[in-house]
């Protein structure tokens, strides 16, 4: 990933400071303001998320923005982005996913997919408000109610959810496709394979 090289660096246009937000409301400003830029105006985002530092920079090629430098420390993230003219190559499809990173975390040693079209589901667990884990039990009781090869949304505000749910979809067999940004929450998709 490049980093800050030495000398002065151009100002940005735009400056964003999310630091103090989660990672999906932190994204989820970034694609706003993105669509507000012309090629070639740059962009200097803080953060403080470590999820966020993680899925910002595939979430930003997506965005049509390229990541100039990234600088920071002691739990503070800075990224400089320029919006190009177009698409550069390898950058995601609007039907895949746009980010896709390999937690650190144990519990987490699963894909985070973070979609930008979300697939069609046969029912839906609106888990918002509940804490971990009732988000997942009730996934786990919900599944039961789905048919092979259709998909499964669990929509949460549980910051544990994220992790839980991929981990639990793999280990009895069942297919995470990935999570969207909700209005204050995640939304989390499992395909039933059994």
């Amino acid at each position: 990933m490049p980093r800050t090289p030495p000398g002065p660096q151009p100002s940005p246009s735009h400056r964003l400071d999310l630091r103090g937000c989660s990672s999906g409301w932190a994204l989820l400003k970034l694609g706003q303001l993105s669509r507000g830029l012309s090629p070639g105006q740059r962009l200097e985002v803080l953060g403080s998320d470590a999820q966020m530092a993680r899925d910002l920079p595939m979430v930003a090629a997506s965005l049509g923005l390229r990541l100039l430098n990234l600088g920071g420390g002691r739990g503070e993230y800075r990224f400089r982005l320029i919006k190009q003219t177009h698409p550069g190559p390898g950058e995601a499809q609007a039907s895949r996913p746009v980010s896709t990173t390999i937690t650190d975390n144990p519990k987490e040693k699963t894909m985070s997919q973070l979609l930008e079209q979300v697939p069609e589901t046969s029912h839906v667990v609106d888990a918002r408000g509940s804490a971990c884990p009732g988000p997942l039990l009730e996934a786990k009781k919900a599944i039961g109610a789905v048919k092979v090869g259709e998909v499964l949304e669990v929509i949460s505000n549980d910051p544990g959810t994220k992790g839980d749910i991929p981990v639990w979809a793999t280990k009895v067999g069942h297919e995470y496709l990935g999570h969207a940004l909700g209005d204050g929450c995640e939304r989390i998709f499992v395909r039933r394979k059994k």
